[in-house]
């Protein structure tokens, strides 16, 4: 699908200088304001441990709607958090639509642009994009007079398109209208007891690009009056320090592989978070229980997917139940389990197996085609991966079925991180734990496994450190 009609600009430079005409900021008929703050004055941001007003967050986002270039879509790579927020104002601003790539590799964004040819990049430092048009972030003067209100935005404009993660496949576009963002953040905040009045910061390890770092790190606190924070810490000692610049009691957006991480660090985090948030994979509950007790912090995971956005969350210190967000509903139908209401446009069918007990409540049972059948015989490929990371020794760790798409398991291979063990040892401790038949063959020992920014695992990565084709 196209998006936009402009004119094009010569690749691989800086653009977006003296463009005039841009849109005004004000909109006719109903719509949502692009900030929740109560009080523009009030910090929306903290970047280097400076406060930054949402007044000055419109007021960048307005300067630098101004010098976009007329073109349908941006692909938004600013690795700076604030930045990130502002580009993402600007477009919307312009009626521009962000996309979100799968990842951020030159084959990946050259693939993006030629789906949606009417596409620049905004960057917020040296780039190696190549064969893309160029935007090079910059905010408002600091002579220039601040907004006195958050302009509007038709709940119907098209805000982004998500992409999913390739880690099953090849990478998917969902589109998302701002009304739909803006409902989505609403139902999340009210679910983890977020009050305007009493707003606070959000700090988080996973990148604004993929859907749950957009939704969780960037909407949430626009939503509902926090302020965001500009960087993304990725190790542990790093986390704790951010930690420290930021208003005490701060949301902790991260992932099970940066809790794991944090734990095994002994990442001492003072003042605590008021929340730990988790999602892109299950977490263990006597993991949870951990990181609450050493972290002095209670920990939810968010459910959901880059087609439906957060739909649920659970305590998993305290029990396996998920509930769903207010007004969304789960059903089974031909053999499917569906799930809408709330802020999903229109029903859709959930990835994973999940045993539902009532329409609000269910436990998940894995990835669908993740459990596993042979000899009459079942296990999931969660289940086995846990089972080799509870292994002495054992860092990472992941289960595939290299022969994706048969009605038959003929094998399982594992990829696993193990400083100091040798696969023989770590297959005769997984032998007394499970069935034979389940032992991965291959598992093979490599120095890390090549996560994404949020954890996940693209297959076809993984099939290349197992030399498949």
């Amino acid at each position: 699908m196209r998006v936009g009609t402009s004119d094009a600009a010569d690749a691989g430079t800086p653009i977006g200088e003296g463009h005039g005409g841009w849109l005004k900021a004000s909109h006719d008929g109903a719509g949502e304001p692009l900030l929740g703050h109560l009080d523009l004055a009030a910090p929306a941001a903290w970047q280097a441990g400076q406060a930054l007003s949402a007044a000055r967050l419109l007021a960048d986002a307005q300067a630098l709607a101004a010098r976009l270039p007329p073109r349908g879509a941006v692909i938004n790579l600013c690795t700076d958090r604030y930045r990130f927020a502002v580009g993402l104002l600007a477009a919307l601003l312009r009626r521009q639509v962000s996309l979100l790539p799968p990842s951020g590799s030159g084959a990946a964004l050259e693939e993006l642009a030629q789906c949606y040819p009417e596409t620049y990049c905004l960057v917020d430092g040296a780039s190696q994009v190549s064969g893309l048009p160029l935007v090079v972030w910059s905010g408002a003067a600091a002579d220039d007079p601040l907004p006195s209100s958050s302009p509007l935005i038709p709940a119907d404009q098209l805000a982004v398109i998500a992409f999913t993660s390739g880690s099953t496949g090849d990478p998917q576009p969902h589109p998302k209208c701002w009304g739909t963002l803006m409902a989505g953040a609403r139902l999340t905040g009210q679910r983890l007891g977020l009050d305007p009045q009493q707003a606070g910061a959000v700090l988080a390890t996973v990148p604004p690009q993929h859907m749950y770092g957009l939704e969780l790190s960037v909407l949430l606190p626009l939503v509902w009056g926090y302020a965001l924070c500009a960087e993304r810490p990725f190790f542990p000692a790093d986390v704790s320090a951010a930690l420290t610049t930021l208003p005490a009691g701060a949301l902790l957006v991260t992932t099970p592989f940066h809790i794991r991480a944090l734990l095994e660090e002994g990442a001492d985090m003072a003042p605590p978070p008021r929340l730990l948030l988790s999602a892109t994979a299950p977490l263990p509950s006597a993991q949870a229980q951990r990181a609450e007790q050493e972290f002095r912090a209670p920990l939810l995971e968010i459910y959901g997917s880059t087609e439906t956005g957060a739909i649920a969350t659970r305590r998993s210190a305290l029990g396996a139940q998920w509930q769903t967000l207010a007004g969304i509903t789960l059903q089974r139908r031909g053999g499917q389990v569906w799930v809408e209401g709330g802020h999903l446009e229109g029903a859709a069918t959930l990835n994973d197996e999940v045993e539902l007990i009532d329409e609000g409540e269910f436990t998940l049972l894995g990835r669908r085609g993740d459990l596993l059948n042979i000899a009459g015989k079942r296990l999931s490929l969660g289940e086995l991966t846990g089972r080799l990371l509870a292994l002495s020794g054992v860092e990472d760790a992941a289960v595939l079925v290299p022969e994706a798409g048969c009605e038959r398991v003929e094998r399982i291979a594992a990829v696993v991180v193990a400083p100091g063990r040798s696969a023989a040892e770590l297959l005769a401790e997984l032998r007394g734990q499970i069935d034979p038949v389940f032992l991965p063959r291959p598992l093979k020992l490599v120095a890390a496994l090549p996560r994404s920014a949020t954890g996940k695992l693209p297959r076809a990565a993984l099939l290349r450190l197992l030399g498949e084709p």
